[in-house]
């Protein structure tokens, strides 16, 4: 390419890139906070891990024995760390964080799925609302916050 075509094609660039107008978008967007319940009522003794995660009915676990959620073993998107160490709770915590919808509770996956009947969950149904709707409305409550 000669030094004159090398000129001309350099005041095309600059000529085409003068010819487009800026646009302003705006600010940029804000990422929105996740859902993210007490952490104290989720750990404490007899709180949401014992409850919906890890209950004393095994079968009804979603870590025990290899389970779908268990990190090691887990065959889905939500992996947690069992047994918990104190620095792992916060890790379990935003785990679970991603599957809860603050504005409504009871649209959240981490309910949802285990849910009888209400998503397909390839665990099965671990809750069903019966006469208490246990653990349901326990977790709805807790991502509800105070």
């Amino acid at each position: 390419m000669t030094r004159g075509m090398r000129r001309l094609a350099v005041s095309f660039l600059l000529l085409g890139l003068a010819a487009c107008p800026t646009v302003d978008l705006g600010d940029t967007p804000v990422t929105p906070p996740l859902c993210r319940p007490s952490l104290e009522d989720f750990k404490k003794v007899g709180g949401i891990w014992d409850v919906a995660v890890d209950p004393p009915d095994q079968t009804k676990s979603c870590i025990a024995n290899a389970g779908c959620h268990a990190q090691a073993t887990g065959r889905s998107a939500l992996r947690l760390i069992n047994p918990p160490t104190a620095l792992d709770w916060d890790t379990n915590l935003d785990e679970i964080a991603q599957f809860l919808d603050c504005a409504s509770p009871s649209n959240s996956l981490f309910i949802q799925k285990p849910e009888a009947g209400v998503e397909p969950h390839l665990g099965g149904d671990l809750w069903t609302c019966d006469s208490t709707c246990e653990p349901i409305r326990t977790v709805e409550r807790w991502i509800a916050g105070p």
